[in-house]
């Protein structure tokens, strides 16, 4: 009795690995933050953010977890095999009495015990089309991993442009506001000696307190977008990050034929919902067999102790056959339904394809007009410089006032902030367009 509650005090202790302090909900991040590796390429930063996806790691195990369930239906075909013991005692001998004479027909104590084997013969497909069906929704979990590592990869892309254009806005400002700290200064210094205006001054005092205001604005938005890629590469949001440039988008090829061609061979999630309609129509098939009657073979090898038994050790075995006869309808309901989860999935198909060739249409048409603004944002900017070296000769010549060449200078500050947008807005839309096809940056990595 002391064993047994020792082994039970032990057993109480030992919980499941799910109430493990591992497996408990996390409370506030504690990393500290990496030390900088030198500049990353995109790629680089894509392959680490892969690396340290938590939903990727998700994805993957939801398609581990399918494949387990198609284990599971594997089951059902195999033999099974089942060893019972058991050990009897009774406070009197069995029997009878007879004549007045009691006739014993057994012992007190028996230990019996028995190995039965179930072996499926014909089922008539249901096993079957159940396990192709659970592969078939295995390999639809792995194209939804895919086409997860594709989102997550298009996120990585657009956040290390946009840690670039938010850098090239702060560098923007900064040299803006040391224009205009320049201005203002030659503003008070002429109006020291007569030759300005007040309203120059302060003109050019409130557009330097704007420029301030804005540079905060610029450098927190360039701080949230480090953050934000670090956490897509599973970093501490405090970790410096060193990336480079990729330079200048190619332009984009092919048209939209070809590229929605490819859209339809290679997007994962149209990949998903092939797999899925493909699930649904061994789901059905599976449950249109349960009209048909199963076979199966059965055997046991029996022995006891019991020493008023003749033989103490045997062989038994037979076919046994299970006909369906009437199940409350559920059979025939379930066979609809599945019927109508394949013209759903059917459906869903043919609405993602009609959605595939719409994004791809206005992926294209976003690549065209992102490479059609990068030349119209240079010539505004060689238009702004232009106009503000001009009203600076204007202003040294007395012909132009200080606050003509403060105008000049926000308009140049607006056109270079434009054409970084303009020139980082076609990577991003070579990213979207990349992803509404179904390729990957890290080809050789698929």
């Amino acid at each position: 009795m002391k064993r047994l509650l020792a082994l039970l005090v032990v057993a109480g202790c030992a919980t499941p690995h799910g109430d493990d302090a591992a497996y408990l909900p996390a409370g506030r991040p504690r990393r500290e933050p990496a030390p900088a590796t030198g500049p990353m390429t995109l790629e680089a930063c894509v392959r680490e953010a892969l690396g340290q996806s938590r939903a990727l790691r998700m994805a993957d195990r939801r398609a581990l977890i399918e494949r387990d369930r198609a284990d599971d239906a594997l089951a059902a075909l195999l033999p099974h095999l089942k060893a019972e013991g058991r050990y009897e005692v009774r406070n009197n001998d069995p029997g009878a009495v007879f004549g007045g004479a009691p006739v014993v027909a057994g012992e007190r104590r028996v230990a019996s015990g028995s190995v039965t084997a179930l072996v499926p013969v014909w089922d008539f497909g249901v096993t079957v089309n159940a396990m192709e069906a659970a592969r078939r929704e295995g390999d639809r979990a792995g194209h939804e991993a895919k086409d997860a590592r594709l989102r997550a990869e298009r996120e990585v892309v657009l956040a290390y442009v946009r840690v670039l254009e938010a850098r090239g806005i702060v560098r923007v400002v900064e040299e803006s506001l040391k224009a205009v700290g320049r201005q203002a200064e030659a503003a008070r210094e002429a109006r020291l000696h007569g030759l300005a205006a007040a309203n120059d001054v302060v003109a050019a005092e409130a557009q330097e307190a704007e420029r301030r205001q804005q540079l905060l604005s610029a450098r927190n938005n360039a701080t949230f977008a480090e953050a934000l890629l670090n956490r897509l590469m599973g970093r501490d949001l405090r970790t410096p990050v060193e990336i480079e440039d990729p330079g200048d988008a190619p332009p984009r090829g092919g048209d939209y034929d070809a590229d929605l061609d490819e859209a339809l061979a290679r997007r994962p999630d149209l990949a998903a919902m092939r797999s899925g309609i493909e699930a649904s129509q061994a789901r059905w098939r599976s449950t249109r067999d349960g009209f048909f009657p199963r076979v199966w073979l059965y055997g046991s090898a029996n022995g006891t102790t019991d020493d008023f038994v003749l033989h103490k050790a045997w062989l038994s075995g037979g076919v046994g056959i299970q006909i369906p006869l009437f199940d409350g309808g559920a059979t025939i309901a379930g066979a609809r339904r599945s019927e109508r989860e394949v013209d759903q999935a059917v459906d869903r198909h043919a609405e993602g394809v009609d959605d595939a060739a719409l994004s791809v249409l206005k992926a294209r048409l976003d690549v065209g007009e992102a490479e059609a603004q990068v030349p119209v944002s240079l010539k505004a900017v060689e238009l702004a410089t232009e106009n503000l070296r001009v009203t600076k000769d204007m202003y040294a010549q007395g012909v132009a006032t200080g606050t003509d060449v403060l105008v000049e200078e926000d308009r140049l500050a607006r056109a270079l902030a434009a054409a970084l947008r303009a020139r980082y807005a076609v990577h991003a839309a070579h990213a979207r367009l990349r992803f509404e096809t179904g390729h990957s940056l890290l080809e050789e990595d698929r």
